[in-house]
This record gives structure tokens, sequence and C-alpha cells, in this order.
């Protein structure tokens, strides 16, 4: 669950009744405590695969950042569907820049082992018994990365800076939703999922469907 921004997000809107968290460093989850997060029931250490909960624990499940990051996502992604009913999986879309040698050299230094886009990510979950209901691929929000342009990469922010920055980021979104679905793809900032366990029926259902 990272430093729970997500989880302190949905608390403040009231997402749901009840929220629990998993997080493999120790700090990370004080950090996570210690904001007394609205709905927040419990936070957890675990090894990053198994999960420490029943089967079919939960209405949803919350992959946001993770994938990327998972040297086994096959094994997290079983965990997951065995414990949820529905999912949101959203990934960062990398995949434009493997052709970068700077990308190949930084991206595994902040984590990134795996990169995927929108019809691997796809068939990724297909063959892991996911149903894709829906998804969307998108920019990241003004805050963010404004944040990112100024604070992450110590610029200096100023009144003129800002007003510039903020006007830029309104022009390049009206031009990105202007762009076909193909040509989004690789100008998005992430592509995100919600997706449901599919049965073994409807399975047979779609593999005699595609013969």
């Amino acid at each position: 669950a990272g430093d729970g921004a997500i989880l302190r997000c949905l608390g403040e809107k009231f997402f749901c009744k009840a929220m629990h968290a998993v997080e493999i460093s120790r700090s990370g989850m004080q950090v996570i405590l210690d904001q007394h997060i609205p709905g927040l029931i419990s936070c957890q250490t675990f090894d990053g695969y198994n999960l420490p909960f029943k089967d079919d624990s939960f209405d949803l499940a919350i992959l946001s950042h993770v994938l990327e990051h998972v040297e086994y996502e096959r094994a997290l992604l079983r965990e997951v569907r065995r414990v949820s009913k529905y999912q949101v999986i959203e990934i960062p879309t990398d995949f434009p820049a493997l052709d970068n040698d700077h990308f190949q050299m930084l991206g595994p230094s902040y984590g990134h082992i795996n990169v995927y886009s929108r019809a691997s990510l796809c068939f990724l979950l297909s063959t892991e018994n996911f149903m894709v209901l829906d998804d969307m691929l998108g920019q990241y929000t003004l805050a963010l990365q404004e944040y990112d342009y100024f604070i992450n990469n110590s610029r200096e922010k100023v009144p003129t800076a800002v007003k510039m920055f903020r006007a830029r980021f309104e022009e390049e979104k009206k031009a990105f939703e202007a762009l076909s679905v193909a040509q989004q793809e690789r100008r998005a900032s992430f592509y995100a999922v919600l997706t449901r366990k599919e049965s073994a029926q409807e399975r047979m259902v779609c593999a005699i469907n595609a013969a």
C-alpha cells in the first residue's frame, strides 16, 4: 500500500466502510498506521505474494503501481484472485520507452522490472482467469504532475513558472483527449482495468467462441 496515499484518498471520500492494507516494509506499514485513515481496519506486512486473508474476503482489491515491481506477478495475481471478487489493477505505461537506453538503465533503479502495454496486461490477466469489465487510459492529474515537476525535480516554484506549467498542462490534456485510442496508449501515463474472477464455465464458453 506504499505510503497510504490511495487509502487516504478513499478514506476521505468514504469510499467504503472497511479497508485492509498490506505492505512489504514494516516502516511503510507504520507510516500508514500513523495517519489514522478513516475506514482503515488493519495494515499488515507480508512477503509480497502470500496474502494473509481467507478466500473471498473482499469485494474489491486494488493493485496500483504494483505489478511492474513484482518478480513473479502471476503468483501475486492468483492470491489477489483468491481473496477478492473484483479487482482494480493499474500500471504505468512504460512500454513506449523500451527502446530508450536511459529508461533501460534507470527503470530498474526505481523498481520497474516489468513493462506492460494494454494488450500484454490484458493477456496476462486473461491467462490468469480475470475478466476485464472496463478499462481506462489516462494521464496523471495536474497536482501529481506539478509535484513531480517542481518538488521531485527541485525546480523553483514561483508564480510565473506555475502559471506556465498549468497552461501547458491544459494544452496537453486537450491534445491527448483528441487522439485515437492507439495514439493515447503511447502518450498515456497509466492504464487501469476493472476485473472480476472468471468462472470455469465462462472460461469454457470464451474458449469455444474463440475456436
